[in-house]
Formats: C-alpha cells, structure tokens, sequence
C-alpha cells in the first residue's frame, strides 16, 4: 500500500523516472505490483508527457502479469495525445479493441483533443463517426473538441455546423462560441464571428473576457 501510495504521489508532482523506479523496487522486493500500480506509474508518464515510457510500460504489462484495462489504455493514449503522437494513440485504440476492452468517451476525447492540437481534422472526423458505432453518445467535451480540430485547421464552415448541432441538442457553452467565432475569424468570416459571439446572451451562454475580445476585433474587421 505504501508503494501504491508514493507512486501516485509521483504522479501529482510528475515525477514520471521516480514511479517507475518504485515500481521497479517492488520487484526486487519480491512485491508484485497490481493493476493500481500500474495505472498510477501510467499517469505519471502522462502527466510528464512521457509517451515513450508509458508505451513501453504498457508493453510491460504482459511480462509483469497484468492485464492492462481500459484506464491503462486511456492514460497511454492520453499520454500519446499530450505529446502529439496521435500515430501511436491511435495504435492503442486498435490495440485495447484487440484485448476485448470497449473505448469510452475518456478514449475518444483524447484522441479528439491530439487531433486538434495535430490539426487533423479529418481524423477527427473519422473518429466522430466511429462513436456511434461504439455506442458512444458525445458529450459537451466530446462537440468542443471537434470544434477545435475544425477551427485548428481553418476549417471553419464545419465548425459552424458543429456548433449547429450542439445547439440542437441543447449544448454549448462559452468555449464552444468562442472557438467557433474564432474558425471563422481565420477564414476571413468576421460578420459571422460577429454574429455569433453576439448571439451569445440569447443561447444562455455568458460571454466572458475572450469573447469580448473577439467581439471587438470581428467589429473592427467588418468596419474595414
């Protein structure tokens, strides 16, 4: 317990070499870690972004005797998306599909997130359309992550549509407009920024300091 319990607090300080060196103790002490070691010396190669190292950690895992779950997987993936590998996030999502494991939504915002941030977003598309599949309903994270694959890569008549189909459901919040205003503040739309930051207050949604940053410069666009 008290292994378990320094490895996690390695991970909230991010002291990625520190867990795995405790864990690799554990061993030479005869101590078999268990799948709470496993996971928390994961998320603390995610926390440092060390991809490589939670990669070769997972691989590990068969050697060590634990079969890794769906946190295991997630937490790898996430440390793949952290560290802009989505070649290799990916590859974890064929992978735990191979070990009979069900990705989630933790699974697939990951992954929508290292698409954004790659600017890939007919990955993110591709991955979208693979939810349902899974049985996955998205969730507000799940739409505004799309929406920022789509506004990364100047795609902004897709984020205007995605924004749509948030509204429809009754989602959307200030990130949501804001990242939508600002796809189509880069493809030159700034009466539609303009209109969409400032029908805001009618959706519910409270502008904040960005949104009304935006606002003035899609104002003083238009007024070019």
């Amino acid at each position: 317990i008290s292994f378990n319990a320094s490895i996690r607090a390695c991970g909230v300080f991010r002291l990625w070499a520190r867990a795995l060196d405790l864990m690799a103790r554990m061993r030479v002490q005869a101590l078999r870690p268990n799948i709470i070691t496993f996971n928390a010396v994961l998320n603390a190669c995610e926390q440092c972004q060390s991809w490589a190292d939670a990669l070769q950690l997972l691989d590990q895992s068969y050697v060590l005797r634990i079969g890794p779950d769906i946190i295991s997987y997630n937490t790898s993936i996430s440390a793949c998306a952290r560290g802009r590998r989505l070649s290799n996030a990916l590859g974890l999502l064929r992978r735990l599909s191979a070990d009979a494991l069900q990705p989630d939504a933790v699974t697939f915002g990951a992954l929508l997130g290292a698409c954004s941030a790659g600017r890939l977003w007919e990955q993110a598309l591709v991955l979208w359309r693979r939810m349902p599949r899974e049985r996955l309903t998205p969730n507000q994270v799940m739409h505004n992550a799309l929406i920022s694959a789509f506004q990364s890569s100047h795609e902004w008549v897709l984020a205007v549509e995605a924004l749509q189909d948030m509204l429809q459901l009754r989602m959307g919040d200030t990130l949501s407009f804001n990242t939508c205003a600002s796809a189509c503040e880069k493809g030159q739309q700034w009466a539609l920024a303009l209109a969409i930051l400032n029908d805001m207050p009618s959706m519910g949604v409270e502008p904040d300091v960005i949104s009304c940053s935006a606002t003035i410069s899609a104002l003083a666009r238009c007024q070019k």
